[in-house]
């Protein structure tokens, strides 16, 4: 049996090869490319993602060489300009599938991954964290325009605006079709590093919808940086060939940006992946036909879920707090309260928060004996509490 372990890690890997009009046949642990001009062996070992254009076919044992090798297969349209379907992957455990699905199913879990998102592309800019959805998307569509128009300056780029035809790809002008053809491409690359990872890409947090909706949510994070400026400098070049061309240059792009190197980290810091469920499953890629353990209800849960009273849940009052943070908190969350915050139980040992109207809140659960809630400022302030939180401890003791 192999050990998916063993194979070289994705940051490791080359970026992607995209082929058209040729036979893919396997050849030791290699696979061999025929086509009008003769032959080409590629190894599969290091390849990260393989797209087959138009005019391919490719054979039984080249796919079972590339799937042992962790290579993930993409069948697209000419140019790698859509993306049809896709098979493999580097991994055979499902945590990581789990964890984003809950995150997906969970409104405010998801909000707030959403959020994340959307100040991930600001680069490291100061953004209020009470900025809504709605502004941050307001924010980000600005940015999105700030860069074509840029790019069109810096390059000498004419732009009239993202417009194209998907039913007559030729009618478009060369810049919408060098934008689209590398953002195919880096939806493919994205696409190979979240199935390695373990992720599913149809379950999108800000798309939705679609097959590959989190595909476009994580490429969302790198359009700005890489496929805009090369689509604009390889324009301002030449009009001539620029599906090919833009090919070649988002392949040294993804090289000189490192992007390999940053898709699964940045997927695992916008999800707020544990370290317990990174390292979840090893078994599974030592041994993909191993049995996994049934499901079983957490003991901790069984303690406060739907059989707890909530008589049986601790109660802890505020106002014996002397800290000064948990104090400053506590202030908070009375202000808060004294101008409409909600605080409604949902189910026994859960209760949602919400601070503003029309937004889905916060999610605040009972956990043996303390309260944690799925808010920026409880998981960086490393205080066990936020004003969230507080809130629902006010609430139980019928305060302020």
């Amino acid at each position: 049996m192999r050990d998916l372990q063993e194979l070289p890690k994705l940051a490791d890997s080359l970026t992607y090869l995209y082929t058209e009009h040729t036979v893919v046949e396997q050849k030791a642990k290699a696979i061999e490319l025929f086509d009008k001009d003769g032959s080409t062996l590629v190894p599969t070992a290091a390849l990260t993602v393989l797209l087959l254009g138009p005019g391919t076919r490719i054979t039984h044992a080249a796919v079972k060489a590339l799937a042992d090798s962790g290579c993930a297969i993409v069948w697209v349209g000419e140019d790698g300009t859509h993306c049809y379907a896709h098979g493999g992957g580097e991994t055979r455990k499902a945590y990581h599938l789990l964890h984003q699905a809950r995150l997906a199913s969970d409104p405010a879990l998801r909000l707030d991954v959403c959020k994340r998102m959307y100040r991930m592309r600001f680069a490291h800019q100061d953004l209020d964290p009470f900025l809504t959805l709605e502004q941050l998307r307001g924010m980000e569509g600005a940015r999105v325009r700030d860069a074509y128009a840029h790019a069109s300056i810096t390059y000498g780029v004419s732009w009239h605006g993202r417009s194209y035809d998907r039913a007559n790809w030729g009618n478009s002008d060369p810049i919408n079709r060098a934008l689209s053809a590398a953002n195919a491409l880096l939806n493919g690359l994205c696409h190979a590093a979240i199935v390695s990872g373990g992720y599913s890409p149809a379950l999108g947090i800000i798309h939705t919808g679609k097959q590959l909706s989190f595909v476009y949510d994580i490429a969302d994070l790198y359009k700005v940086e890489i496929t805009i400026p090369t689509a604009f400098r390889v324009v301002s070049e030449s009009n001539e060939r620029v599906e090919s061309r833009v090919r070649e240059a988002c392949r040294q792009a993804f090289k000189e940006t490192k992007l390999l190197q940053r898709i699964l980290p940045d997927t695992e810091t916008l999800l707020a992946i544990s370290q317990d469920v990174l390292m979840a499953g090893a078994e599974a890629d030592q041994d993909p036909a191993r049995p996994e353990p049934l499901w079983a209800l957490p003991d901790e849960e069984i303690a406060t879920g739907d059989n707890a009273a909530p008589s049986q849940l601790p109660q802890i009052d505020p106002e014996s707090w002397s800290d000064p943070a948990a104090i400053a908190r506590r202030q908070r969350a009375e202000e808060g309260l004294r101008n409409g915050w909600t605080v409604k139980a949902v189910a026994p040992g859960e209760w949602n928060v919400v601070t503003h109207p029309g937004s889905p809140g916060y999610t605040i659960r009972q956990t043996g004996e303390a309260l944690r809630c799925n808010c920026p400022d409880f998981i960086k302030s490393g205080l066990g509490l936020c004003k969230h939180t507080v809130a629902v401890e006010l609430t139980r003791h019928g305060k302020p």
